[in-house]
């Protein structure tokens, strides 16, 4: 027997995936309004969060996490009554682009077609948005302060958490202020900034399965690049082959560091590009952009602090 209307639509907010393809909308690289369809990665962290309630992300630039944090947050506070969610950044100004964001993904719900399907918003300020089930979604910066104290909530997102200037105590006060039921989560996600901090302690731990956080690295080759960085890559194919009689590169072409990464999984489509950016920066650089595995982030990014500290007196 088909589905009716109400039962279609109670099956997608139900589903983080389908409402996200549904109801969320987005603007993509080419400026375009579209709705959001979940790319690898951010699939691939939605998997690890139904199965873990601590999950931490190690990342390239770009890929969509944040996108997926926000509009994972606003189905949680839509679907449910009286969340509580936090999303927390290093600094002002991020704070004020996730929080526009988000308030985008929610003016841009299709209310009018469906109006008695979504929450409406009780009440919204520069960094909360309160909504008539009782359910709210905050964005605040981390600061020097505890975060979340003197409240409880449903789910955290710590974003850019390797710039925290007190990770220890930041980290601490999110935990405690973290509901202890089984539907509560906390995530952190955040590219590297160097060793001997907390967030670099945090990772590896969780990476080699000795912490209570679930793992997940995004290298600068994982498959969702294929497409969020296709204008690059086409630029990058055509600059090789110009400079090498119409050829493309071959995997006998490569040196042995590149070698690595085709062994590990990076297409010629992504050494092509790798070799087209180091023409205009240095590896360092590059790794601290765009590592391949967990530890090229944190020492290219400890690498660079360094640097930076070097004066001739």
């Amino acid at each position: 027997m088909a589905l009716t209307k109400k039962q279609k639509l109670n099956l997608i907010m139900d589903d983080f995936t389908l409402f996200a393809k549904n109801f969320v909308y987005i603007i993509d690289n080419n400026n375009e309004k579209v709705k959001l369809e979940l790319n690898t990665a951010q699939i691939e962290l939605h998997d690890l969060m139904n199965k873990n309630r601590f999950v931490i992300v190690s990342k390239a630039r770009q890929g969509g996490i944040s996108t997926f944090t926000l509009a994972k947050a606003l189905w949680r506070a839509l679907r449910n009554e009286n969340e509580n969610i936090l999303i927390v950044s290093y600094k002002l100004d991020s704070s004020k682009a996730l929080f526009e964001k988000l308030k985008t993904m929610q003016e841009w719900l299709p209310r009018e077609k469906y109006p008695d399907l979504f929450p409406k918003v009780r009440r919204e300020n520069r960094d909360e948005i309160f909504f008539d089930n009782g359910s709210r979604i905050s964005c605040i910066v981390a600061g020097n302060k505890s975060i979340g104290r003197g409240s409880t909530y449903s789910y955290i997102h710590l974003s850019e958490f390797a710039f925290y200037s007190k990770q220890d105590i930041q980290l601490l006060s999110a935990e405690q202020s973290l509901m202890k039921g089984d539907i509560s989560q906390l995530t952190i996600e955040t590219t590297s900034n160097g060793i001997g901090n907390k967030y670099y302690e945090l990772f590896m731990s969780a990476w080699k399965g000795n912490s209570k956080y679930k793992a997940m690295f995004i290298p600068f080759y994982h498959d969702l690049y294929k497409k969020q960085f296709k204008n690059d890559h086409d630029e990058a194919e055509k600059y090789h082959k110009e400079s090498n009689k119409g050829k493309r590169l071959s995997v006998a072409e490569l040196e042995p560091d590149e070698k690595i990464l085709y062994d590990n999984g990076a297409n010629l489509r992504f050494l092509m590009w790798r070799r087209y950016k180091l023409l205009d920066m240095d590896l360092q650089d590059f790794q601290q952009e765009y590592p391949s595995n967990p530890m090229e982030s944190f020492i290219s990014t400890g690498l660079s602090v360094f640097d930076q500290s070097i004066r001739a007196d």
